[in-house]
């Protein structure tokens, strides 16, 4: 190996570390119980303005954001996912949200700033009432971005290929997420089976109401 390449791989190496160390830095998001003694998530990191998950969300395909845990030590944990993506013909981002007790909730997003306020202000029920924490305590808590799968990938360069030419704004859109607000088990087992593409895991204390 020459002494060019060897440079390059220590570039590489630095820039991962300091990739790292950057989301390392990264504000832990904030866990509480809400009146009705649910586990609730809050003051999401800055994911979405991360460049490699911008390319998967801007791509015009799905990108699943997996929040999975619950308090250490129970026996049972939860799980919610909120799909995110870009509608290329009317160029805004589209949002399906299905927290832990199952509810489904869709949005849409003129830009990606105003989609990354969305995130950052949002506050999603990771485990419901019936098994959520009642005191203070410690949670574990891990979030996955997972890019589409293969069959959507395929799928939808179909769908681009036949809409070459088509006038904008014209039909053939395709939407995705689930109307079943109880399948969020399914949804989150059919999610972890694609590769994610970064995933964050924290110890947090719980929390008996939001901070200021």
């Amino acid at each position: 190996m020459n002494g060019g390449a060897v440079c390059r791989l220590g570039m590489l190496g630095l820039l991962a570390a300091a990739a790292v160390a950057a989301w390392g830095a990264e504000a832990p998001p904030r866990v509480f119980t809400d009146d009705a003694g649910r586990l609730v998530v809050s003051r999401l990191p800055a994911l979405l303005t991360d460049a490699e998950v911008e390319r998967h969300i801007d791509s015009g395909l799905t990108t699943s954001l997996v929040f999975q845990g619950g308090p250490q030590g129970a026996t049972k944990a939860g799980a919610a996912r909120v799909d995110v993506r870009f509608e290329l013909w009317d160029e805004v981002y589209l949002v399906t949200l299905i927290d832990g007790t199952g509810r489904v909730e869709r949005s849409r997003h003129a830009s990606a700033a105003d989609l990354a306020r969305w995130w950052s202000e949002a506050e999603i029920v990771l485990v419901p009432a019936a098994s959520g924490p009642r005191t203070a305590g410690q949670a574990r808590v891990s979030l996955a971005v997972v890019p589409f799968s293969q069959a959507e990938l395929v799928d939808t360069q179909r769908w681009l290929a036949e809409s070459i030419g088509r006038a904008r704004g014209g039909s053939g859109r395709r939407r995705s997420g689930s109307d079943q607000p109880d399948a969020v088990a399914a949804l989150i087992a059919t999610s972890m089976q694609r590769r994610a593409v970064r995933t964050l895991v924290w110890n947090l204390t719980i929390e008996r109401r939001p901070g200021p």
